[in-house]
């Protein structure tokens, strides 16, 4: 039902509960919405944005959302892509993201969730093709907000792509006045532990390939002192490792291009 001017009265409600802190009542309305047989495109991005603001439980709203973007025409559906995108990455769905990715962002917004979605997913050609439109953005947005959140997502681009100085340069720039203030500081530190990962790695590869290959001449100086000081050498650079990738996982070495060992 929609008032005189054509819109629909719980719009108004559904945002005056969100702007007071009322997420009961709002995301009452929102389901309430969700949930009629025609909803207009403005409706459903009205909708959805409520969800994602006042939600603490997003996994209960992706069924519903789905099924409402299902019956959307094909007009709306390229219309509300972007909030699509923002939904599934909220989610950290990002096999759902895919959908609705794209090379050819409507702003900043649209461009770092596409980032984030190519990344988690190993599509760095398309990551390429974003982080060339970001660093063009970064030189003319004056939003801090904004800016912080282009940089991270630059930063997270170089790092996945081994171009560790360039993601360094890029959290150098957050500032911790602005969310997400404290990625660069975070992020400093995961690559000093990346780089030491991988001079422990090669120390050890080096200690197992010298092992290989020696002669053995030492042995006849200081008998069985050379094996001994390569084991121990070799044990040391292994619990350095260890407590290394306790800093640094496996799966979080992966976003700053580490291969498995």
């Amino acid at each position: 039902m929609r008032n005189d001017s054509g819109r629909n009265p719980m719009l108004g409600d559904m945002e005056g509960f969100t702007d007071l802190g009322m997420a009961r009542e709002a995301l009452k309305l929102a389901r309430k919405l969700l949930s009629c047989a025609q909803l207009e495109e403005s409706e459903f991005v009205a909708a959805v944005i409520t969800v994602l603001r006042m939600s603490e439980s997003l996994k209960q709203w992706r069924v519903p959302v789905r099924q409402v973007y299902g019956r959307l025409s094909k007009a709306s559906k390229k219309h509300v892509r972007p909030v699509m995108l923002g939904f599934f990455c909220a989610l950290n769905d990002m096999e759902g993201a895919l959908e609705f990715a794209t090379t050819d962002p409507l702003d900043s917004h649209d461009l770092m969730c596409s980032m984030d979605t190519y990344l988690n997913l190993g599509l760095l050609e398309k990551a390429t093709r974003l982080a060339v439109i970001g660093e063009r953005a970064v030189k003319r947005e004056r939003d801090g907000m904004v800016l912080n959140a282009l940089h991270d997502s630059l930063a997270n681009y170089c790092a996945r792509v081994g171009k560790w100085e360039e993601a360094a340069w890029h959290w150098s720039k957050l500032t911790l006045s602005e969310p997400i203030g404290v990625n660069g500081l975070i992020g400093f530190v995961e690559l000093k532990v990346a780089d030491a990962i991988k001079t422990a790695i090669a120390g050890i590869n080096a200690l197992d390939a010298y092992r290989k290959q020696r002669r053995g001449e030492l042995d006849i100086v200081l008998p069985g002192n050379e094996v001994k000081r390569l084991k121990d050498a070799r044990v040391k650079l292994s619990r350095h490792l260890k407590h290394l990738e306790r800093v640094l996982p496996k799966d979080r070495q992966t976003e700053f291009g580490m291969e498995e060992h």
